[in-house]
């Protein structure tokens, strides 16, 4: 009955190596997907910042087409009321 004990001792020691060879492997598996999750947050981010870009060169160029047609409605305002004013009364 002596080596009852030891076979029980060697279970546990097996039982416990085989948990920490698991966690081993977890713990690797678990930084794997730490890395993946980096780099998609980096190209998430970078993508959103040539989205940014890209928003603010569009905002850019209609605030430069609403300028342009502002100016463009005063001029013809001007030149109906100078054609107004000097179109033929009809009396």
């Amino acid at each position: 009955m002596k080596t009852a004990p030891a076979v029980a001792v060697g279970l546990i020691i097996g039982f416990l190596a085989g948990v920490g060879a698991v966690q081993m492997t977890m713990g690797s598996e678990v930084r794997e997907n730490t890395t993946r999750i980096s780099r998609i947050e980096k190209d998430m981010d970078s993508e959103r910042s040539r989205t940014d870009a890209r928003i603010f060169e569009v905002v850019g160029v209609v605030k430069e087409v609403i300028s342009s047609n502002r100016e463009l409605l005063h001029v013809m305002k001007m030149q109906s009321e100078l054609l107004r004013q000097y179109r033929p009364s009809s009396e």
